[in-house]
This record gives structure tokens, C-alpha cells and sequence, in this order.
């Protein structure tokens, strides 16, 4: 039988598709962290209708065991759990079972293959027609402006962490937001673009001013508020940013790296 892989996240901020996709793709490899106990009922709950049968199903063909892939290595040592399910028996009724369970503990359910995100409010959403960084992406291709001040907004300002490894990147945008995020490796300046948007959990998000070529931002993250401060020389900002109790100061150049704002296909 064929593989139907379901997420359960633990992500109250993720409200879109592409924000589910990032947060596990940055949660895949992460160090393990304690249990979770929201998962861990979910689970619990889950295994009383769904028993794993792994073990009496050794060729996988058995329409009795739900499972593709057995629980023996069960953790729940990240936000998120993969549902590795067989396909053939995953139907409408058992997907709603699965999200209204979701929802008893609070958690979203996502489909990457039929890219359907269900949320813990009850809401599905299926179209990525409310995402902030999509629709920047296509006003700038309609004509909105592409900068102020020295300050472009048709693309990203990328600066290393840890050179080779961990980046750090800008966006803002001409009503005065700007996003914040650290991905692994360099990425294209599209997909960091796109990456960087209110609902998804890693980005911080606040506003800025420029005057006389200085810029100054605030950001709030989930590990606190930030202030930032840049000089915006020709395509790059000379970058400080600390914590305002002061820990994790860090200066950096971060060079601007624009999209092509006509191709919204990617979008």
C-alpha cells in the first residue's frame, strides 16, 4: 500500500500553508527538546481508535492496521508530529476525526500533498490568497514603490550568522513593516522573500523609520524584543541589532539581494 504522511502541529501562530512547510522544515532537524504534552495526548487519544498493529502486519497489506510505518520510535520531542498513514485507507471521515481531535488539544492538522492546512479554530485553509508576502510580491509587480529613503523593498537584505551555515534576513515593506528571520544555509532571495510573513512562528515582526539615511526598527520574536539600527549605504545596511535587556548583540553588513517581482508564478 502506498504512504499518506500527515502533520500535527503545535504552532498557534501558523495560520498558512507555506508557514506549516517552513516551520517543519525548520524543526526537522532541530536538537530534541522535552516531551510535549500536548502531542503526547493527541496521541494517546489517537492510539485508542488506531492501535498500532505494526507488529501483526508484517507484509503492510492488512486493512485492519492503519499504520504504513509502526510507532516504535514515538517522540514528541518537537512541535510537530509525523502521521505516516496508509493511504488507501486515509478517507474524508478519517481526516475530520483527525482534525476534530487535533482541535480537542488544540493543535492544527496539515496535508502537505493536498496542501491544506486545518487549524485548531476550526478554519481550513486551502489557498494562499491571504498571504502578506504573497500579495506584497504582487503589488510590487503592479507597480507599487520599490523603495524610499535607500531602503528597497523588492527583496531581501542577507547577512551570515554563521558564515556557511545560518542566515540571517530582512524584508521590509513601503507601510513600514519589517520581517526578521534565520534559515539554514544561504537560500535565493525568493525564497527567503517568501518566507518572511506574519504567520510564520520564526519571524519576527515589527516596524521601522529612516531618516537621514539611519534606519530604526523594533521586532518582537518569540524569544523577545529587539532593537535594531542600520546605515543604508547603496545596496547594503551596516546592521546592529541587541535585545533591549541587552544580550545577544550583533553587527553585521547585510547586502540586498532583490526578486524578480514580474515572475509571480512562483508565487
Amino acid at each position: 500500500m502506498s504512504e499518506c504522511t500527515l502533520y500535527i502541529l503545535d504552532a498557534p501562530r501558523i495560520k498558512l500553508q507555506s508557514a506549516a512547510e517552513s516551520f517543519i522544515e525548520k524543526w526537522q532537524d532541530a536538537e530534541p527538546g522535552p516531551p510535549n504534552a500536548k502531542l503526547d495526548g493527541f496521541l494517546d487519544d489517537f492510539l485508542r481508535d488506531h492501535p498500532d498493529l505494526h507488529d501483526l502486519d508484517p507484509d503492510g497489506t492488512s486493512e485492519h492496521n492503519l499504520w504504513y510505518e509502526g510507532l516504535r520510535d514515538r517522540t514528541t520531542d518537537r512541535p510537530f508530529f509525523q502521521l505516516d498513514l496508509k493511504l488507501a485507507l486515509v478517507t474524508k471521515e478519517l481526516i475530520a476525526n483527525i482534525w476534530a481531535l487535533a482541535r480537542k488539544h488544540r493543535l492544527h492538522l496539515f496535508d502537505p500533498a493536498g496542501y491544506v492546512l486545518y487549524l485548531a479554530n476550526g478554519k481550513e485553509v486551502s489557498s494562499e490568497s491571504d498571504d502578506a508576502a504573497r500579495q506584497d510580491l504582487k503589488a510590487l509587480a503592479s507597480g507599487a514603490p520599490l523603495s524610499a529613503d535607500g531602503l528597497r523593498f523588492d527583496g531581501v537584505y542577507a547577512g551570515p550568522l554563521v558564515p556557511g551555515k545560518n542566515y540571517s534576513y530582512y524584508r521590509f515593506t513601503s507601510a513600514g513593516r519589517v520581517y526578521r528571520t534565520s534559515l539554514a544555509g544561504p537560500v535565493d532571495a525568493m525564497k527567503a522573500f517568501l518566507s518572511l510573513h506574519d504567520a510564520d512562528a520564526f519571524t519576527a515582526v515589527g516596524k521601522y523609520s529612516v531618516k537621514q539615511g539611519v534606519l530604526e526598527a523594533k521586532l518582537k520574536s518569540s524569544s523577545g524584543q529587539f532593537i535594531v539600527k542600520a546605515v543604508i549605504e547603496a545596496a547594503a545596511l551596516k546592521l546592529e541589532s541587541v535585545r533591549t535587556d541587552g544580550r545577544f548583540l550583533f553587527r553585521e553588513t547585510f547586502d540586498f539581494a532583490a526578486v524578480d517581482a514580474s515572475n509571480t508564478a512562483e508565487a
